[in-house]
């Protein structure tokens, strides 16, 4: 029995036909959002107790919103769910590289013993789920996969996706699609992700972090702006964090998402070797 939450996401809809291509003959179950509510319980007593294979995709990804648990108490449901999960099922989590958005060290790229630094509360919830995660995988002796994602890419995303943003931007001729913003962030195709959370499948790794290209602003819209500018920008990022209890949430999250270019915290490690990638300008000329 595979069990998979998340199925009618951005990353969801390209995995489902994978896992049921590369698993014929396994039953697969689906937490509908129609069905099966993650955050309030409902309809997870109707959940398989011991899936063998477990991919919890399903989040709150909308940084815009202060709802964020889905994340990590839809996690404790989750689990709690899947009571009798033990040393027969491997459970893959997908969290995401923005538990290192408050990261000082920019210089280097993040990779698997970069330590998370975070500063808004949708980082604090999916390092929460990292934790109930590895602290019930050594409980009950279940295999997990943690994979980081980077800001994922391609047809179709949610409608508040960042890259959707950025473009929303473009199209509204606005001076912040037009400033020279320095900052890199790690890339990835929606469909590269799908094939390479497959893939962890059948190669189970405690924690990775994963990246095929890091680009930016400044590859895609061209303004230059004072280098004083970028460098008080980024002697303030620290204390953006501080910020978020007190200011209107889509405020603070204009800021925060400006915050994650003007420096590198989100630049990762590259290591999807021999994948073609194309690039984002190509992707949003104007």
């Amino acid at each position: 029995m595979i069990l998979i939450t998340g199925a009618s996401g951005f990353i969801g809809k390209k995995l489902l036909p994978l896992i049921k291509k590369e698993y014929p003959k396994k039953d697969v179950f689906i937490l509908d959002k129609k069905r099966h509510d993650l955050v309030s319980g409902r309809g997870l007593g109707k959940v398989p107790k011991n899936p063998n294979l477990v991919f919890h995709l399903a989040a709150a990804t909308d940084t815009s919103k202060r709802d964020q648990r889905c994340n990590d108490l839809g996690t404790r449901n989750l689990l709690n769910a899947l009571s009798e999960i033990g040393p027969k099922t491997h459970f893959i989590f997908t969290c995401s590289q923005a538990i290192f958005s408050d990261r000082h060290d920019t210089k280097n790229p993040i990779s698997e013993k970069t330590k998370p630094a975070i500063n808004n509360k949708y980082g604090e919830t999916k390092l929460e789920a990292e934790k109930m995660l590895l602290a019930e995988s050594k409980k009950k002796g279940f295999k997990l996969t943690i994979i980081r994602l980077p800001t994922v890419w391609g047809d179709n995303p949610r409608k508040n996706s960042f890259l959707n943003f950025l473009k929303s931007l473009v199209d509204k001729n606005s001076i912040f699609s037009r400033l020279n913003w320095p900052g890199k962030v790690a890339l990835i195709n929606v469909e590269d992700a799908a094939r390479f959370i497959l893939d962890a499948a059948q190669k189970p790794a405690k924690i990775t972090s994963i990246a095929v290209e890091n680009l930016t602003l400044a590859e895609i819209f061209q303004i230059k702006v004072p280098k004083f500018v970028w460098d008080l920008a980024r002697k303030l990022r620290p204390y953006l964090k501080y910020f978020e209890p007190i200011l209107p949430i889509k405020i603070f999250n204009y800021f925060w998402r400006a915050s994650i270019v003007v420096d590198s915290p989100l630049s990762c490690k590259v290591n999807l070797k021999g994948t073609k990638f194309t690039t984002i300008s190509k992707k949003h000329e104007r």
